[in-house]
């Protein structure tokens, strides 16, 4: 359900996406998990507790619930002031555009489909799998292997289904709860702390208008549609991320099958030549590429680092350029892997290297972990939140 994955056509190819993020971008006061005590609550950004520390564990908060879980591991959605606003029944996940997805089933009865926030069905569990809404759209796969469509709050098809693949779903990080430290000697959030693949930024669906679908199975084409489920740019690529900032990172065929990027009109405009490719955000994007100009085995050959809309290396980083950029600073590390700071747009420690996990700021704070304790702090370096557990 809400799979964060990209998912080919008959066989799903799972992408481990498991990490850290903040409150959807449309939450207005957004509030953050904090563990004291061995209970999870919540505060806002100037480090009030809002919510007192009494969960098992606590996911984020989505469209203004987030599902929590209390000590008799009874599970159930609360809003910003800690009350309870619908019982969690059938694996429901976060709430986007006023839904949220559930499942019923095992097996070939398997069924997904959509609730409101007072738990009332409105779109009938039968599909496959489906994606949150967005923009009023939601990709679901269908169980009759007729491929991945969109449908309308509705549970009405704006587009067929035709298509074998569909790009990871917003924030696919957002899922991600936090368990109580003694799971294992540490917090579900220590254990996936240096997890950084999640970190490519996937905009929403149909960012900028357009949406990259895959065509003819696997191994097919990629290219990109309209919201009335018109190519746009015809598929012709590998694979391609959503827009961003104006263009897309896409893989295209033949040679060493690099990376490059592309603007509106499907017109290359960043050479392909990147190993790996993000999206771009505060006019960043994280590559890879190899020195030696192809792929090889040579020793340290491959290079890390973040370009500009004109494709020029702004700096390199010794790893984890799949980081984005928020509010003018990203999550970096030092020292091989051991430790994490942030730098600026222009390669600059702005926080010096000194967490062990360190997480995009939203809002001005960012979570950060030392030795398995989660704090957070402000764009200074400073502590809001002292590290707890």
């Amino acid at each position: 359900m809400l799979r964060k994955d990209f998912i080919l056509l008959p066989i799903f190819v799972l992408m481990c996406l498991c990490f850290f993020a903040f409150s959807a971008p449309d939450d207005s006061n957004p509030l953050f998990p904090v563990l004291q005590g061995g209970k999870w609550g919540y505060i806002d950004k100037l480090g009030k507790i809002i919510i007192p520390p009494q969960f098992k564990w606590a996911h984020l908060f989505s469209d203004g619930l987030a599902i929590v879980a209390d000590g008799k591991d009874k599970m159930k959605f609360i809003d910003k002031q800690g009350r309870t606003v619908l019982l969690y029944k059938n694996n429901e996940t976060e709430f986007s555009d006023g839904l949220a997805a559930f499942s019923i089933g095992e097996k070939e009865s398997y069924s997904e489909g959509f609730v409101d926030k007072s738990g009332r069905v409105v779109i009938n569990p039968r599909f496959l799998s489906v994606q949150k809404f967005h923009h009023g759209l939601a990709a679901v796969l269908e169980r009759s292997s007729k491929g991945w469509g969109f449908i309308d709050k509705m549970g009405n098809y704006r587009i067929p289904p035709r298509f074998s693949m569909v790009p990871p779903e917003t924030d696919p990080i957002r899922t991600h709860h936090y368990e109580d430290p003694s799971w294992d000697d540490a917090s579900l959030f220590t254990q996936n702390s240096m997890m950084v693949s999640d970190q490519m930024n996937f905009p929403e669906s149909f960012s900028e208008g357009l949406e990259p679908v895959q065509v003819g199975g696997v191994g097919g084409d990629t290219g990109f549609i309209d919201t009335t489920g018109k190519f746009v740019i015809q598929p012709q690529f590998i694979w391609a991320n959503p827009f961003s900032e104006g263009l897309a990172a896409v893989r295209v065929r033949g040679g060493d099958e690099n990376f490059g990027y592309i603007d509106k009109n499907g017109q290359i405009v960043i050479k392909p030549r990147f190993h790996d490719a993000y999206s771009f955000s505060e006019g960043l994007a994280g590559v890879s590429w190899w020195a030696s100009g192809h792929r090889s085995n040579i020793p340290n050959d491959k290079k890390e680092g973040y370009i500009n809309h004109s494709g020029q290396i702004v700096f390199q980083v010794e790893c984890c350029m799949s980081f984005h950029f928020t509010e003018g600073l990203v999550p970096s590390t030092a020292h091989n892997i051991t430790k994490w700071g942030y730098r600026d747009t222009t390669g600059k420690w702005a926080i010096p290297p000194k967490f062990s996990a360190a997480h995009n700021f939203d809002d001005g704070i960012a979570a950060v972990e030392i030795n398995g304790k989660l704090g957070y702090i402000n764009k200074t370096g400073n502590y809001i939140w002292k590290p707890t557990k």
